[in-house]
């Protein structure tokens, strides 16, 4: 019963504790281990003082943000415009849903060549981009954007 109410004791926001082991009749037993919830949050969401972490800053590392397009038949692009924030990178997946093979390309720094296959995706992983609207042609054609510096999403 003594080690119940030290787990419950132990459990608490503030409490640094090390892990040992404590000999009850003979047989040993580990007890609980407790950080800060204050640490514990911090090492999850890499924030540091209430601030969240700001790009380059080594708080953020290996943040990817996923924006899939999909070429519908007429080679229409949805969405047509993907908005993302500055400085992440970005997972690019494009879809052919009209079942033909496409040829994508990604104007930005650095320009992106996509061969999509019939029916199929590809996906290529994008630096880290400044603020802009990067244009998306499919076959040649300018169908969509990525928009980088706006708020995420279609």
């Amino acid at each position: 019963m003594a080690i119940a109410t030290f787990l419950l004791a132990g459990g608490c926001g503030g409490s640094k504790q090390s892990s040992s082991q404590t000999t009850t009749n003979g047989a040993t037993q580990p007890t609980a281990t407790s950080t800060s919830t204050t640490a514990a949050r911090k090492a999850a969401t890499g924030t540091t003082r209430g601030r969240p972490p700001v790009p380059g800053s080594g708080g953020a590392t290996h943040v990817v943000v996923p924006s899939t397009f999909t070429i519908r038949p007429g080679d229409k692009l949805v969405p047509p415009v993907i908005s993302v924030p500055a400085f992440f990178a970005i997972q690019l997946t494009v879809v052919s849903a009209d079942h033909k093979a496409h040829t994508v390309v990604f104007r930005g720094p650095p320009s992106v060549t996509i061969k999509v296959p019939a029916g199929g995706r590809q996906e290529v992983l994008l630096p880290g981009l400044r603020n802009g609207q990067y244009p998306l042609l499919v076959d040649g054609a300018s169908r969509g954007s990525l928009m980088i510096g706006g708020e995420p999403g279609p």
